[in-house]
C-alpha cells in the first residue's frame, strides 16, 4: 500500500468536501418571465408553441398578431426579430404586449415609458394628433384660388 502525502490527503479531502456540497445545494434557476398564460396564449395551444420552440412572449406576439401554432412558422423569422426588438428595450413582458397591440413600435414604447406616460396617455396624444393633421373632405378639392378683383 502507497502513503500518500499529506498535501495529496488534503487535497482529496477538500474534492470530497466539494462535491458533496455540489451535490446537495439547490438547483440554481434563471428567472424565467411571465409564462404563456400569463401573456395571454390560451391553455390549448401552450404545448404547441412549446414543441415548434416559440417562447412565451414570441408566441404571445404571434397570437396578438391574429398567428395560431399552424399558421405562425411561415413567418417565423418575423416573429423573432419583433420579439427580439422588444427583448432589447426590456419590455418582453405583458406591458410590452400591451404596447405593441397598440402599434407602437419598441424603441417608441420604452422612449414614453422613461418619460412617464402610460399607455392611454400615449394613445390619446397620438390618436388626437392624426385627427389634427386630418383635412376635411372640402380641404382636399382643389380649389381655384381665389380671383383679385
Amino acid at each position: 500500500m502507497t502513503r500518500r502525502s499529506d498535501g495529496e490527503e488534503e487535497a482529496m479531502a477538500a474534492e470530497a468536501a466539494q462535491e458533496q456540497a455540489v451535490s446537495t445545494e439547490e438547483p440554481r434557476t434563471e428567472p424565467t418571465g411571465p409564462g404563456y398564460e400569463d401573456l395571454g396564449v390560451p391553455k390549448a395551444q401552450v404545448a404547441r408553441w412549446q414543441e415548434l420552440g416559440f417562447g412565451p412572449f414570441e408566441a404571445a406576439l404571434a397570437h396578438a398578431d391574429g398567428f395560431t401554432p399552424a399558421s405562425a412558422p411561415g413567418v417565423r423569422h418575423l416573429l423573432a426579430e419583433t420579439a427580439e426588438r422588444w427583448a432589447a428595450v426590456g419590455l418582453a413582458s405583458a406591458e410590452g404586449l400591451a404596447w405593441h397591440r397598440a402599434g407602437f413600435p419598441p424603441a417608441e414604447a420604452r422612449r414614453l415609458l422613461d418619460a412617464g406616460v402610460s399607455l392611454e396617455e400615449a394613445w390619446t396624444a397620438r390618436t388626437v394628433s392624426r385627427l389634427r393633421r386630418r383635412r376635411p373632405p372640402s380641404a382636399r378639392r382643389s380649389a381655384a384660388p381665389p380671383s383679385a378683383a
